[in-house]
């Protein structure tokens, strides 16, 4: 009992957190019940035991008079139990009303809490809304009342539309799995924005009384939310104003220097540099703005408060999509990076694909600088070899942690659930030639493939770094094909097998240890691919992360082994 009693503290401690001073429950299923039948009824007796009995002194007249003066005093619940003691109930929706009404009772405080029927709800509304701002107004769903507009969710919708309120809708047409679909139905069926009003399921306030509290904080969080979010869009906007004044306030020469000449001596994307210098000055206008703003500093106050109310343990009724969202902010997706022609970076990942469909993956691990190619197509150092690190799926023990040796490492939120596991093997590495992995570049698809009818001149989306990159791979591969044509030529064309052991002639002088290449000859020309393909990337920041991780084990020192104590 007292569990229960200092679960309902916090409950009640709980609405002041959430600014509510009054709180208005309209039901149909009202306790019309008045004292005359109580002291009446042929169960007056068991009623007095059961709920009265510090009344019963042996005198029925005195006990009827004290029950008379306590009887306005009663709570809503207790009469409802009353009623249902005196009189059987054999609906399904009234024993639903019968156990939950009194249950979730409970969870209100009884000094705030005012409760009527309809028809006195449509007496007071006027009067109650006028402290709106700090009422919580709960209704029925079913108010016994034939028209649809009338009921609970007609009332929601008829005083949302000009007053700044907070709704709850009690209702046994769903579920706690469903009342947040179920809000969304209604939501969209009567144009209720989901931040007015939230879904109270009857069948569940019984067994699982926080659910309330967590609904009820869930809607006023939106609320604070959606302030939060318009405010910053807002001041994204100022902010994007005055980064475009100050880009305008750049001289023209300064500008062509920054955005043309340094990128193409470099190898690098204009568009990239320009959004380095933009992304500069929008980061500081946008705090300078932000920080100066009331309206972002209450909401981020009202949500911090929100946060403090505890409803651990419920969260299954919203499918948590952060890990994804992590995801997402941490990997640039195949698509972007393929259909963008952007160069190979340190994060890279790229699958070695199988036949079977038991695709191998791997994560380019390599000094950035190494990788930079210069406006001319070339590295420091050619030809070169860049360094894979294998990624395979690992498991989480019963915390939640990854099972993993001192020479392996998480690869953070590789995949887009949380149940899995993926780690790398520093140990695991393979040293693949630059122009396989440069090749999937050109290609949409991310599959490393060169042909000898591509140039690539013509496609304004690839920088002339690449282009000229092409043109280099194309002047190694030729000089490939030319060693083998010297084998190739010695075998006679009448040959069944020739076409055959031609190109596993060629296949073999572009093999790689890792990658395995497939030669095809058209007439006139030639085309060359890898089973590679790249996939996706890890961020620079997360990339060069694990890169120093990687560098930290492979340098790691080595002494000679000891000699050991003899036993």
């Amino acid at each position: 009992m007292s569990e229960t009693l200092t679960r309902m503290d916090y409950i009640h401690e709980d609405f002041k957190k959430l600014n509510i001073e009054k709180i208005v429950y309209v039901d149909d299923f009202l306790p019309e019940i008045e004292v005359e039948e109580v002291i009446t009824s042929e169960k007056r007796d068991e009623i007095f035991k059961s709920y009265f009995s510090e009344l019963m002194i042996g005198d029925y007249d005195i006990e009827n008079n004290n029950l008379r003066e306590k009887w306005g005093d009663l709570k809503y619940e207790t009469k409802i139990s009353i009623k249902q003691f005196i009189q059987s109930v054999e609906s399904d929706h009234a024993n639903i009303d019968v156990k939950a009404i009194p249950a979730f009772f409970e969870l209100l405080p009884p000094e705030k809490c005012i409760t009527m029927s309809p028809d006195k709800w449509k007496q007071d509304k006027q009067k109650l809304l006028i402290d709106c701002r700090t009422t919580l107004f709960l209704f029925d769903q079913d108010l016994g009342i034939s028209d649809r507009k009338l009921d609970g969710i007609g009332i929601i919708k008829e005083i949302t539309e000009n007053n700044d309120v907070l709704c709850g809708l009690f209702t046994k047409m769903t579920d706690k799995n469903g009342c947040l679909n179920y809000r969304k139905q209604m939501g969209d069926e009567y144009s209720i924005p989901e931040d007015k009003f939230f879904v109270i399921p009857k069948q569940d306030v019984i067994d699982n009384p926080i659910l309330f509290i967590y609904l009820l904080k869930l809607t006023i969080l939106s609320k604070h939310l959606f302030s939060f979010k318009e405010q910053i869009k807002y001041v994204i906007n100022i902010a994007s104003e005055k980064a475009d004044e100050r880009i305008n306030e750049i001289h023209i020469e300064d500008l062509e220097h920054i955005l043309f000449k340094t990128p193409f001596k470099e190898g690098m994307s204009e568009s990239d540099m320009f959004y380095r210098i933009y992304s500069g000055l929008l980061r500081r206008e946008f705090n300078d703005i932000a920080f100066s703003n009331n309206e972002i500093h209450n909401a981020i106050f009202e949500i911090r408060s929100l946060n403090n109310i505890k409803t651990e343990g419920i969260s299954f009724l919203v499918k948590s999509n952060t890990w994804a969202i992590q995801h997402d902010e941490l990997y640039d997706s195949a698509e972007h990076i393929n259909k963008n022609y952007l160069p190979i970076e340190v994060g890279d990942i790229f699958q070695e694909i199988k036949e079977n469909g038991k695709n191998k993956t791997y994560i380019l691990l390599q000094q950035p600088c190494d990788l930079m190619l210069r406006s001319n197509g070339k590295r420091d150092r050619e030809p070169k070899r860049f360094t894979l690190v294998k990624i395979r799926q690992g498991t989480r023990n019963d915390k939640g942690e990854i099972n993993k040796s001192n020479l392996e490492q998480e690869v953070w939120f590789f995949s887009k659930s949380k149940e899995e596991a993926w780690i790398v093997n520093f140990k695991n590495i393979y040293f693949v030639k630059d122009c396989i992995l440069d090749l999937c570049v050109y290609q949409e698809d991310g599959e490393s493939k060169i042909s000898s009818f591509d140039d690539f001149t013509s496609n304004n989306k690839i920088r002339p770094s690449l282009t000229n990159r092409y043109q280099r791979i194309k002047k190694y591969t030729n000089i490939g094909i030319s060693k083998g044509k010297i084998i190739v030529d010695k075998i006679n064309n009448n040959n069944k097998e020739y076409d055959s052991i031609k190109n596993s002639i060629y296949e073999a002088i572009f093999n790689d240890n890792l990658f395995k290449a497939t030669y095809v000859e058209k007439e006139n020309g030639y085309t060359l691919s890898y089973n590679c393909k790249r996939i996706g990337r890890l961020g620079s920041e997360r990339a060069v992360g694990l890169l120093t991780e990687f560098y930290s084990v492979m340098s790691r020192p080595a002494y000679p082994p000891g000699y050991g104590l003899q036993k």
